[in-house]
């Protein structure tokens, strides 16, 4: 029981981790555009992305987190939109 609450937290800890990079780069985007963010930055927002998605499938309203289809519709890739994908 304890490995597995263990590993849990570790497992939100570097989500939580990933989320405030994420934010901060988010920030900066929202404030200077996304010409503002280099190719190394813009790749990191891309992989904490894909790693969440991994991590945590989205799922329909309703339905429990084990039952979700795991599929996510791809965003414009605009900044400021609820589904960027950020390409």
């Amino acid at each position: 029981m304890y490995d597995k609450v263990h590993g849990r937290l570790e497992k939100f800890s570097q989500t939580l981790g990933d989320q405030l990079e994420a934010l901060g780069i988010a920030v900066q985007i929202a404030d200077r555009g996304y010409d503002s963010i280099d190719a190394k930055q813009a790749a990191r927002l891309r992989e904490i992305q894909r790693r969440a998605r991994e991590e945590y499938p989205a799922t329909k309203q309703g339905q429990p987190a084990d039952q979700g289809t795991g599929s996510v519709e791809a965003g414009s890739g605009e900044t400021g939109g609820s589904g960027s994908d950020f390409r």
